[in-house]
């Protein structure tokens, strides 16, 4: 499976805050602090919002003192890129998202969704039918009921081979006894 689409899709903050251009933030530190102009400087962005197309960086709401309706001020620098989930953080378009003959997990029901997929083609599960054979052979029912006779084995084969199957990732069908004939 290939990824239709990035994920995310566009430069995302990662954090309530501040969308700015770090480079305009270096000069803020606890002796100076900066102040930067709301709309021309900074832009008010939520957690998975898109980056202004001119900010490389996000402010995280705790880090910046609002200075009115019209600032916002802050007392140290932040990194390009700092609390910015890039375009295709988690995938990118045309990268391989899961290989052929992969068994399914939750997780991966997830980057399927989150690469553009809304349905993927799947193999059904093998089913398979575990038949005892034998006369000899007694249930644990009659086990119970009876007790073991000289002669008798207890079937536990089934239970044993079915659950195998099960945890290959099949489907196990378990049927009763069938006596030689």
């Amino acid at each position: 499976i290939w990824a239709h689409v990035s994920s995310p899709a566009y430069h995302a903050s990662a954090m309530d805050g501040y969308a700015v251009r770090a480079a305009e933030t270096i000069t803020a530190n606890d002796t100076q602090p900066l102040q930067l102009e709301l709309g021309a400087q900074a832009q008010v962005v939520d957690t998975g919002d898109p980056l202004p197309g001119w900010a490389d960086a996000v402010i995280m709401i705790e880090h910046v003192q609002p200075i009115g309706a019209t600032h916002i001020e802050l007392r140290a620098p932040v990194a390009p890129w700092t609390a910015v989930r890039p375009l295709g953080e988690d995938m990118v378009a045309t990268e391989l998202v899961l290989p052929a003959n992969h068994v399914l997990r939750p997780v991966d029901l997830g980057a399927l969704a989150g690469s553009g997929h809304a349905t993927v083609n799947v193999r059904r599960k093998p089913r398979v039918a575990v038949i005892p054979t034998g006369s000899e052979l007694i249930t644990m029912e009659q086990v119970v009921q009876s007790g073991v006779k000289a002669g008798d084995i207890i079937e536990y084969n089934s239970i044993v081979l079915a659950a195998e199957v099960e945890q290959w990732g099949g489907s196990a069908t378990r049927y009763p006894i069938v006596i030689d004939d």
